[in-house]
Parts: structure tokens; C-alpha cells; sequence
């Protein structure tokens, strides 16, 4: 089960896939490292499924994003990376060598996300993936480059939402910013 309430797990996301089935991920301060909980009863039991880094100990890993692509296929991230499962959380391996500061999949290829991009001096911007999340590159508009996103949500593959600072909200009816 899930440590009770005022322990030391941290849960930074969420996701069920269907109405019982779903995972929490989070950090362990006792243990310094991430892990990964399911439940397939609604949330009233869980279970650990993972508990170390993927490819050897980590100090401060944490699994902050979590997607489910799939009924047995999740992508997480952690130190930077992108990390891909496809039993459930049990085996994972290298997805990619970077990762978005948040992320979200429409389908099992195409994926937007928010990250530093160096090509724009460290600032955060847009990004998109269609290839599973192996490779990110920066999406702009019209106008350019769009910086400075600090989130966004795409409610499917055309519509989506970027929100940034100055008070920016950017939306797209076509796939793209």
C-alpha cells in the first residue's frame, strides 16, 4: 500500500487508464529514489510496482511525469530522461536522452511537451515529438519562436492550450503553435 499521509512519499503525477487500473509516481525522501504505485481497484489498494532507477542508483531521482500509451505501456521521466515500460512498469528501458519539464501524449507517436531548448538560449519553449518521444524539437508559430512556457495541455491531436509568463495563453485549433 501507499505510505499513509505525512510520510516521506512526494507524488508528482498521476494517470489511470481505465476507471480501476491506474499509477502514481513520486520520490521516496527516505529512500532517495523514485517509484512507481498501481492500483487495480479504484485506488483503495496499491501496490509498489518500481523503486530504484532504471540503470543503477540515482540520488534524487524523481518520477515526475508519468503517460499511459497503451493498456501495458507507460513513459515516465527521470533525471533528464525519458524512460518507456511496456509490462506495466516492471522492465524499463531508455526512451531518450531528454526530456520536456512536462509532457503529454495524443497517441502512441505524437507528444508535446515544455523544455529548455539551447537554441534559444536556455529559455523554455514548445516542444514536439513524433516519433514516441525519442526525439523533441522546438515548435513555433507564425510569429517564431515561442518562449517562455511555463505549461500547456492539448485536449487531442489539433487542439491544445500553452500558457506563459507576461500572462501569455496561446491556443491552436491545427496541431501546432
Amino acid at each position: 500500500d501507499l505510505p499513509p499521509i505525512g510520510s516521506d512519499l512526494i507524488i508528482y503525477d498521476f494517470e489511470f487508464l481505465f476507471e480501476r487500473e491506474g499509477f502514481v509516481s513520486g520520490y521516496s525522501i527516505s529512500n532517495d529514489e523514485g517509484v512507481l504505485y498501481q492500483t487495480t481497484d479504484g485506488g483503495l489498494n496499491w501496490s509498489l510496482v518500481y523503486n530504484l532507477a532504471p540503470f543503477g542508483q540515482v540520488n534524487n531521482v524523481r518520477f515526475k511525469n508519468l503517460e499511459l500509451l497503451g493498456e501495458n505501456t507507460l513513459v515516465m521521466d527521470q533525471a533528464f530522461m525519458l524512460f518507456k515500460s511496456e509490462n506495466n512498469g516492471n522492465a524499463w528501458s531508455i526512451l531518450s536522452s531528454y526530456a520536456p519539464n512536462e509532457f503529454q501524449f495524443v497517441d502512441e507517436q505524437r507528444a508535446w511537451g515544455t523544455g529548455f531548448w539551447k537554441l534559444l538560449g536556455g529559455g523554455t519553449t514548445i516542444l514536439f515529438s513524433d516519433d514516441g518521444g525519442r526525439n523533441w524539437k522546438p515548435q513555433g508559430s507564425e510569429l517564431g519562436a515561442i518562449e517562455g512556457i511555463n505549461g500547456m495541455y492539448m485536449f487531442n491531436e489539433d487542439i491544445g492550450i500553452a500558457v506563459g509568463t507576461d500572462g501569455q495563453i496561446y491556443r491552436t485549433e491545427k496541431g501546432g503553435f
